[in-house]
């Protein structure tokens, strides 16, 4: 059987050395148990790490894209038309979504409120929100 082993390997006193090796079934099925060997042709254990992890990264992605269209959604029900202006602010620092909160209709507030629950979740601007709306609510 055609393995690949990580390092040097001592087994049944022969010394198999890293590369690819053509080792008997019975010793190739141990090492590959063992985790020093990786069948021939295979990806390696960095390579399957590393393909996982892209994968991860890809769905991670997927999702913080599907919240942000759902928090759109919610928005623009919110405040119909000013999605995107909202979400420009966003862009800003928390002192700049601060200092605009006070020209924001009710309905803008709470779009804002959402978009930013589904984006970046600044406690600062949701807080700057919640204070905002308190004040005017009286």
């Amino acid at each position: 059987m055609k393995i690949v082993l990580l390092n040097n390997t001592l087994h049944d006193g022969q010394l198999y050395e890293a590369g690819e090796q053509d080792v008997e079934d019975e010793a190739a099925e141990v090492m590959l148990a063992s985790g020093v060997a990786y069948e021939a042709g295979e990806l390696s254990p960095a390579e399957q790490e590393a393909e996982a992890a892209a994968a991860a990264k890809a769905a991670a992605e997927a999702a913080d894209e599907a919240i942000r269209r759902e928090a759109a959604e919610a928005a623009e029900k919110h405040a119909p038309g000013a999605v995107v202006e909202l979400s420009e602010l966003l862009d800003g620092n928390i002192d700049s979504v601060l200092e605009m909160l006070p020209t924001l209709t009710d309905d803008e507030l709470q779009a804002l409120l959402v978009l930013e629950q589904g984006g970046k979740t600044r406690k600062g601007v949701i807080d700057g929100i919640a204070k905002e709306q308190a004040e005017r609510a009286g």
